[in-house]
C-alpha cells in the first residue's frame, strides 16, 4: 500500500488555515459524512485530494464507516458516539501534526546545506 503524505500545497493550507480551523473542518467532515449509522456512498464519500483532512482521513482509516470499523473497532450500523467522533478527529489531527512536523524537519535539514 502506498504511503500517504501531504504535498506542498496542502502543507501551505495547514499554515494558512491554522490548527483550530483544521480541527473544526475535521469535526465537520466526520459529523456530516461518517456519524450516521449508514452514510450514503460509504467508502466513496471522502475525496483523496483537495484538502489535507481528506488525506489524513485516508491515512488514518477515518475515511468511511468500513474503515472506522477496521481501524478503530467501531461497529457498523449505528450512529457514532460523541466520544468516537472526538477520537476520529484526534487521530486526524495527530496525523496532520506529524506530517507538518516531518515537513518542517525536512525543510530545516535542507536549509542547513
Amino acid at each position: 500500500m502506498k504511503e500517504i503524505h501531504l504535498n506542498d500545497k496542502e502543507l501551505e493550507m495547514l499554515d494558512v488555515l491554522g490548527k483550530e480551523k483544521m480541527r473544526e473542518s475535521a469535526y465537520h467532515f466526520v459529523r456530516t459524512r461518517l456519524a450516521l449509522s449508514n452514510p450514503e456512498n460509504d467508502g466513496k464519500q471522502t475525496a483523496k485530494e483537495g484538502n489535507p483532512i481528506f488525506k489524513a482521513q485516508h491515512a488514518t482509516g477515518t475515511d468511511s464507516r468500513k474503515s472506522l470499523a477496521f481501524s478503530m473497532g467501531i461497529e457498523l450500523g449505528r450512529p457514532l458516539k460523541e466520544s468516537e467522533i472526538d477520537a476520529a478527529v484526534d487521530k486526524i489531527m495527530e496525523w496532520l501534526t506529524n506530517e507538518k512536523s516531518m515537513a518542517d524537519k525536512k525543510q530545516a535539514t535542507l536549509k542547513e546545506f
